[in-house]
């Protein structure tokens, strides 16, 4: 949640402050990292609701690698595009990816 919640503030601000390329930049950069996140998510729930084949190392490492070739695909067709911001999309993705840890850490430090 707070990673949407990012995504549209940040976009909605650089739309207003900057411009409307960069701001879907932003927008298309923080996407990926939701993206990416939902993956991992999406895997994590999957082994748990699977309780006759829990996750070993080799289902987290595939899943890290399944992960990692996607964003880094992902963030190459991006950088192709003429109509992006090269440096608005990796704005967008690393502060997807801070908010997604501060979330974890302030979810963490609360309990």
């Amino acid at each position: 949640m707070w990673q949407t919640g990012w995504v549209l503030a940040s976009t909605a601000i650089v739309w207003l402050l900057v411009s409307q390329r960069s701001a879907w930049s932003v927008m298309v950069g923080a996407g990926i990292g939701l993206l990416s996140t939902a993956y991992v998510l999406l895997v994590m729930v999957r082994h748990v609701l699977n309780v006759t084949k829990p996750a070993t190392l080799s289902t987290v490492l595939i899943t890290w690698l399944i992960k990692t070739m996607l964003v880094i695909g992902l963030l190459l067709i991006a950088f192709r595009s003429s109509r992006l911001v090269p440096l608005a999309i990796m704005a967008g993705f690393v502060g997807s990816l801070v908010v997604y840890w501060l979330s974890v850490f302030l979810r963490a430090g609360s309990k």
